[in-house]
């Protein structure tokens, strides 16, 4: 079950890639690291503070730029007085990742990456 939703996640990468990337969008290779990472900015709201991972799915175009971060998974812990879901964290992910930036590659690629986020009051 697990893998069919991960296929799907990689599937709407491709789908979603600019015509111009289209043609093959094979798997990035294993240890790409960006060369330029963003921290999320996480909102600080009252009863709002939680720790977790977010394991995301994105391509990186040839130019090194990421395109279309979606979210696979979250795993969310309260901190403090905290429960129930966190809002807004898994947008500022999105944010920051939408901001990273890899070395060029010879064409289009998808990759996973996971966000630990780590809650500082």
């Amino acid at each position: 079950m697990v893998r069919s939703i991960a296929l799907a996640a990689v599937a709407l990468c491709v789908w979603s890639l600019p015509a111009r990337s289209l043609d093959i969008a094979p798997a990035c290779a294993k240890g790409l690291a960006p060369v330029y990472s963003e921290q999320p900015k996480m909102p600080r709201h009252l009863h709002n503070e939680f720790s977790g991972e977010i394991t995301t799915y994105f391509t990186v175009l040839a130019d090194g730029s990421v395109y279309n971060p979606i979210v696979f998974s979250a795993k969310w812990q309260g901190v403090g007085n905290a429960h129930g879901q966190p809002k807004g964290y898994e947008d500022a992910v999105i944010e920051a990742l939408s901001q990273w930036r890899y070395p060029k590659q010879q064409q289009a690629c998808l990759h996973e990456a996971t966000v630990s986020v780590r809650w500082r009051g």
